[in-house]
Parts: C-alpha cells; sequence; structure tokens
C-alpha cells in the first residue's frame, strides 16, 4: 500500500515537471522554393515542378499552389539550353523534341521568379546508368505477439 501511494505520487510529481519548449522559427524559413524535376537521356518533355514550402503547423490547413509565372531555363555545358514553358500554375515543362540528356554532359537550371529573384543549381554531371547484375526476393512471415 505504503509503496503503491508513493508510485502513484512519483508519477504525478514526475508529470507535472514538463515545460513546453517553444522555438521561433523565421517566417523567411517557412516559405523557401521548392524544385522538382529531372532531365534524363530519355525523349522529353521533361517536366519541373515549383512551389513554396510551408510551416509544419500550417501544412494540412493550406496546400502550398506552385509558383506562377517563373522562367526556367535548363542548359547543358556544350551550349545547349531550352526556356521551359508553363502548363498550368507551378507545372513547367520542356518542348517533347527539345533538350535531351547526353551521358558526360553537365546540367544546370536557372530559375528567375516574378519578385526579380534569381536561383541557379550548381551544374551536375550526367553518369551513365549501372548495371544490374542480380535480383531477388526474400519472404519473412511474422507470427503477431499477442
Amino acid at each position: 500500500m505504503k509503496n503503491s501511494l508513493l508510485l502513484f505520487l512519483g508519477s504525478i510529481f514526475i508529470g507535472s515537471c514538463i515545460d513546453r519548449i517553444n522555438i521561433e522559427v523565421p517566417d523567411s524559413y517557412s516559405s523557401q522554393l521548392v524544385v522538382d524535376g529531372e532531365i534524363t537521356d530519355e525523349p522529353g518533355p521533361y517536366t519541373v515542378h515549383l512551389s513554396r514550402s510551408a510551416r509544419v503547423e500550417k501544412f494540412f490547413l493550406q496546400f502550398s499552389k506552385g509558383v506562377e509565372g517563373a522562367k526556367i531555363t535548363i542548359a547543358d555545358d556544350v551550349g545547349n539550353s531550352e526556356t521551359l514553358n508553363e502548363k498550368e500554375a507551378g507545372t513547367y515543362e520542356t518542348k517533347a523534341n527539345g533538350i535531351r540528356g547526353v551521358v558526360g554532359r553537365t546540367y544546370s537550371i536557372k530559375i528567375e521568379t516574378t519578385d526579380g529573384k534569381v536561383y541557379e543549381s550548381i551544374p551536375d554531371k550526367m553518369k551513365p546508368v549501372g548495371d544490374v547484375d542480380s535480383l531477388y526476393y526474400e519472404f519473412e512471415s511474422y507470427l503477431p505477439l499477442n
């Protein structure tokens, strides 16, 4: 009985010592430009999606619409480039017969938004795809504990 009382009082005492910590994050970090896209050595068109990041507590309340009116250019290291066309809000696309990736070349993207900001990626070299020398699967079955 005495141990039960001590355990009960101890749990109340420990549970009441929790302090919530609120860390203020500047709003400038909650609206970063998000770029989603790729270029391959397969025929296009290639698609790039532009949106803005959202704070965690607002994520479920409002979904970020795409960034409209941007000028997006994909370029390689031998002078080829293409400006993408906006298909819908935040979705940009190359022409079907436009720029195409070539293994060994280096590619970059440049984005100019309507508020005058310019974003440029670090050039990245397209490497060949590796070989798959084997493929296998393994099945494991688990029984519930209860």
